[in-house]
């Protein structure tokens, strides 16, 4: 094997799309074909940061310095935790999602072939939620192993709060999806306060479409929660909504400490001119772009001339 790992690895330098559909090891595979055989030296060097012997030395250390830190009570997932990262905890946590998953699954299907069978006392309704489920099951567990999907559109799916929670979920794990869009499905605040919780830890989505939703003040409660935290979305769409004045302040409020959001777009939501001020209030020393929907004579043009780069009226 060649002393340079970094050089003879083509995995390390693979963009995404070779590392999702396996293409880094072709050149390895025409060689097997052509020879017949492969022997020690045509094979691949392990990345220095995985070989055996320079994660034992890692660990070692680690201890030796746990050990020093906390003589009295010394932890092995704390040395593990500097020694290997949090990648290896994550895909447990991937794995056992995805196992549940996959049980959850069949079963659903079993109790949803009895709608099918004579003399089914089955309504049709919970048949069509059972259907739903088992889509947004199977949705949930693509998305668990799916490592090169960034945008996923599912707009007018009725997908209510219980398929929300199945996607906040899978929110919670997955690393690339960037874009999400969830208009008119009748999410409402339940469905928002599963995908709240798990934006307070996704570190990866930019966009969330959440137009027509059924979502009041307590939902817009739930989303303020969750921007106090996260630190990657840039672009929240609430048209359409009933967030109201009391909601509009739970947001303003998150938006006073907030530095990435970009974009908050909130027409039709009913914030009236007190939500409007209070909107603006928040944002003097926010880069935030409110984009609300407003009739000139009945909301006066000067309140939103005040800071032209923070809030845009549209008729």
């Amino acid at each position: 094997m060649s002393s340079s790992s970094y050089d003879s690895n083509p995995f390390l330098r693979a963009n995404i799309f070779s590392r999702f559909f396996h293409s880094w090891v072709t050149p390895l595979l025409k060689k097997s074909h052509k020879n017949g055989v492969l022997h020690l030296n045509d094979l691949y060097d392990l990345p220095a940061h995985l070989q055996s012997t320079e994660l034992t030395d890692k660990l070692e250390r680690n201890w030796f310095d746990e050990v020093k830190r906390y003589p009295n009570n010394p932890s092995l997932i704390r040395v593990t935790l500097r020694t290997v990262g949090w990648k290896p905890f994550a895909y447990g946590i991937l794995a056992f999602l995805n196992g549940l998953l996959q049980i959850i699954q069949p079963l659903i299907v079993t109790v949803l072939m009895s709608f099918f069978e004579p003399c089914s006392s089955m309504p049709s309704w919970q048949a069509w939620l059972l259907a739903l489920a088992t889509i947004v099951a199977a949705l949930s567990s693509s998305l668990i192993n799916n490592e090169a999907l960034t945008t996923l559109v599912l707009d007018c799916n009725q997908i209510g709060a219980v398929g929300a929670q199945y996607l906040a979920d899978a929110l919670r794990t997955n690393t690339t999806l960037t874009t999400l869009s969830l208009g008119n499905n009748d999410i409402g605040d339940i469905g928002v306060q599963h995908l709240a919780h798990a934006l307070q830890n996704n570190t990866t989505l930019t966009t969330i479409s959440l137009e027509h939703n059924q979502i009041g003040a307590v939902g817009a409660q739930y989303l303020a929660d969750a921007l106090r935290t996260n630190t990657t979305l840039t672009t929240i769409e609430l048209r359409e909504n009933a967030i109201g004045v009391v909601g509009t302040q739970y947001l303003a409020n998150a938006l006073q400490n907030n530095t990435t959001l970009t974009t908050l777009k909130l027409r039709s939501n009913k914030i009236g001119d007190v939500g409007a001020q209070r909107l603006m209030n928040a944002l003097r020393n926010n880069r935030v772009t409110i984009i609300l929907s407003l009739i000139y004579f009945i909301y006066p043009s000067a309140l939103f001339n005040t800071d032209a780069h923070h809030i845009s009226s549209r008729r």
